[in-house]
């Protein structure tokens, strides 16, 4: 009995703390990218007049076809604003037609939209917000790249 009740906790332990999202650093970005033979430039400059914007990496693919963001907030609270706004303007591109995936948690929020022609991704994991917006045609190679991230 004791044995059976010990493995039920270590899997309760494993699904409670095993699946929650950890952010990643400015630095593994650039690295995990970089390993995907994307160019990884800092945009930091280009938000200077929002002060709760740290950080801001643009990393562009090989072919210069399309581009995934990485942004580093103040704290979560700006964070979570700043995905909540793109959510909003996404859902507001769409048509009919679209498909959409959302997950919400406290220090994990996930949103994408999947429309005629383009396909939308932001997730945020405490202070750090990662974002996409390409053609529909590239939407498996960004699904990739977010799993390699974490996001």
């Amino acid at each position: 009995m004791k044995k059976v009740l010990s493995l039920i906790l270590i899997m309760l332990s494993l699904f409670l703390f095993g699946c929650s999202k950890k952010e990643i650093t400015k630095e593994e970005f650039k690295k995990i990218m970089e390993k995907e033979e994307f160019s990884v430039v800092e945009v930091t400059d280009q938000f200077k007049e929002y002060e709760y914007i740290k950080r801001a990496y643009v990393a562009v693919s090989p072919d210069a076809t399309f581009q995934v963001e990485f942004y580093v907030f103040e704290n979560n609270e700006n964070a979570d604003s700043f995905y909540k706004l793109n959510q909003e303007t996404f859902e507001a591109q769409g048509s009919g037609g679209n498909i959409s995936t959302s997950v919400n948690s406290k220090t994990y929020s996930k949103y994408s939209i999947t429309t005629d022609e383009k396909y939308n991704y932001i997730a945020r994991i405490n202070n750090t917000v990662l974002y996409s917006t390409v053609d529909k045609k590239y939407k498996d190679k960004v699904n990739k790249l977010v799993k390699k991230l974490g996001y």
